[in-house]
């Protein structure tokens, strides 16, 4: 009987075991099943979206036929830079940019304009790179929103969708402006304990980043205009800031120390 009763409970572990091993392979299978699916899928999705953004850039034609992956991924490849030449590549590349250096350093002639301003009042010069870097900042998020939108057909390219986008980016650089023109005043007063200076550069920073949300809205709308390619509006966005944060900088400056004594009487 104990012969009987060992065999008996060998053979129902083994049965449970097996039957338990070949559940988990099947649950195994169908959540591997499943992943493939996710995954191509997502390949799938992620094709479609670099051939719609490909031909954005180029010809910005959104309504596109069903094709196959061979085909999607040929244009894909021809719409990029991988099939010109190095010198081609080179050249294209190279006439935006040198359009952007010569652009970005007519700042130079707005820093020796306030020459006087900029030496009377060292602050400005500690903290104009934050300045013009938080403009640059909020502009290229601006800028890479409208070109994915345009890209994927989500935003259109005509004057309503234009005035639509500025709009909403006016509101959107209101909003940012204030939340880092407070944290500007907050980090220049705690390390210079200058509550005009602060003030100064507040301003400034709410009016940097409010105007750079604008330009970068405005920005991919202006390139496709003039014919150029609206992916370079994340670079132009830097340069452009960079002129206009320093134009900024200096203009509010000039009028905040102008009337230091009305400030100190107002914050005091």
């Amino acid at each position: 009987r104990r012969r009987l009763r060992q065999k008996f409970i060998v053979s129902s572990s083994s049965s449970s075991s097996s039957s338990s091993s070949s559940s988990a392979s099947i649950g195994d299978d169908d959540i591997n099943d499943n992943n493939k699916q996710r995954e191509s899928k997502s390949v799938l999705v992620q094709r479609r979206l670099a051939r719609k953004m490909a031909e954005a850039q180029q010809n910005w034609v959104t309504n596109t036929s069903e094709e196959t992956e061979e085909e999607t991924e040929l244009k894909i490849y021809a719409l990029t830079f991988l099939e010109k030449t190095v010198v081609a590549e080179a050249l294209q590349r190279g006439k935006f940019l040198l359009f952007l250096l010569a652009l970005q350093s007519s700042s130079s002639f707005v820093l020796s304009t306030n020459e006087k301003l900029i030496e009377d009042n060292v602050i400005i010069t500690l903290y104009l790179t934050m300045l013009v870097g938080a403009g640059g900042n909020a502009g290229n998020q601006s800028a890479i929103e409208v070109i994915t939108g345009l890209a994927t057909g989500a935003i259109e390219y005509n004057l309503l969708s234009l005035s639509k986008t500025i709009s909403k980016q006016f509101r959107v650089g209101a909003i940012l402006g204030l939340f880092l023109g407070v944290g500007s005043f907050l980090r220049v007063y705690v390390t210079n304990r200058d509550l005009v200076g602060s003030l100064a550069i507040s301003m400034a920073c709410f009016s940097i980043v409010l105007c750079s949300t604008i330009v970068g809205g405005f920005l991919p709308y202006a390139l496709i205009f003039a014919g150029q390619e609206p992916a370079n509006a994340g670079s132009s966005v830097q340069v452009v800031m960079d002129v206009l944060g320093v134009t900024i900088t200096c203009f509010v400056c000039t009028y905040i120390f102008q009337h230091a004594d009305y400030v100190h009487e107002l914050l005091n």
